[in-house]
């Protein structure tokens, strides 16, 4: 589980990187839901059920497969 959320962790930064490096000006307008993104990818990367059992997280398809 652990290499999981580092694996998470780790893409979300380099995604993170190269948009950085390729968007500047779009990220910057980004850069708050990104932030948001990688919390959630985080907490979804611990914590899986409970992430599923918030209503408007639970229609998302690929992200509370079963």
């Amino acid at each position: 589980m652990q290499y999981r959320v580092l694996a998470v962790v780790i893409g979300l930064l380099v995604g993170y990187w190269v948009l950085q490096l390729l968007l500047p000006v779009v990220f910057r307008v980004l850069r708050p839901f990104v932030f948001l993104a990688v919390i959630l990818a985080a907490v979804w990367a611990l914590f899986p059920t409970e992430v599923c059992s918030i209503e408007v997280l639970s229609k998302i398809p690929k992200l509370c497969v079963r």
